[in-house]
């Protein structure tokens, strides 16, 4: 994966795969789709990358499910809770971006919480 930031500002953070050019974006990063709508296009035919692939955190087995219940389906971690596009996927995730209300919260900094508090107190 290589890094590649918009700004100064670490929150418009994304890593882009050498192979696929898929991009994955962490957590705590800024809001993906947001993140999306700031990544360059590929110039040429790109592979549309596989699904179930491993967290580049760590290592899970990644699994598909639609951006915030309405969007794109994506690829998360159910560990740490990234977030991986397919390179196809980049441009859908942006466009979704347009229609999600900005002062709606991102539901994943909740479910979060429940599943690090989760870990640390239950398990």
């Amino acid at each position: 994966m290589t890094e590649w930031r918009v700004s100064d500002d670490e929150a418009e953070t994304w890593s882009e795969c050498e192979t696929c050019h898929g991009i994955w974006v962490d957590w705590y990063r800024e809001e993906p789709s947001g993140i999306a709508r700031l990544v360059p296009p590929r110039p040429g035919n790109t592979p549309s990358g596989h699904t179930g692939g491993a967290c580049p955190r760590d290592g899970s087995v990644l699994t598909e499910r639609p951006y915030l219940d309405a969007g794109p389906v994506v690829e998360r971690c159910p560990t740490c809770l990234g977030l991986f596009a397919r390179r196809v996927q980049v441009k859908e995730l942006a466009s979704f971006h347009e229609r999600i209300p900005f002062e709606a919260p991102e539901p994943i900094v909740w479910v979060s919480w429940l599943h690090r508090f989760w870990h640390a107190f239950v398990k």
